[in-house]
């Protein structure tokens, strides 16, 4: 700020793109996190970050010397799993894992993560971030376009 240089400054939440590295387990019923079951949990799609950015070099005077955070969607983890059931077409349930073999399993800085996520958490107004972009990808339109099931891959091939 002091530079004088122009500036924006996007602050995304967690990657909805981030579920694709868990999908396999996921796939098989189980969505395991030390989160508690009702920690509200902000995601974005990479996509609308790419959008936002857009938006700050069409837009240069509305966005200029500004920083914001932007998210997508807010769900529990609880709805977080009811979500890949629905998508992946058979039940996925919530495990809140203790944090000791959290941590044993993703090492100390992700633990830092998602202890941050528990304790603090985003609290990004969505609703605002919507009107500055109403196309804003929401975690069930994220499923439908980004994440396909083993069922449903099959079935494609089956019909190609």
């Amino acid at each position: 700020r002091e530079s004088g240089i122009r500036y924006t400054i996007l602050r995304p939440v967690f990657f909805m793109e981030n579920w694709l590295g868990m999908k396999e387990r996921i796939e098989h019923g189980s969505l395991a996190l030390p989160l508690s079951p009702d920690t509200r949990f902000q995601m974005i799609a990479v996509d609308d970050i790419g959008a936002f950015a857009a938006l700050a070099f069409e837009h240069t005077g509305h966005w200029e010397n500004r920083a914001v955070d932007i998210a997508g969607d807010d769900l529990s983890m609880t709805e977080v799993a009811q979500a890949f059931s629905r998508a992946a077409g058979r039940p996925v349930r919530y495990e809140q894992v203790p944090w000791d073999e959290f941590e044993r399993q993703a090492g100390p800085e992700i633990t830092v993560m998602y202890r941050w996520f528990e304790d603090v958490g985003y609290h990004v107004d969505i609703g605002a971030i919507r009107q500055q972009y109403p196309h804003l990808t929401n975690f069930a339109r994220w499923l439908n376009t980004r994440w396909q099931s083993p069922q449903t891959e099959q079935k494609g091939s089956a019909s190609a």
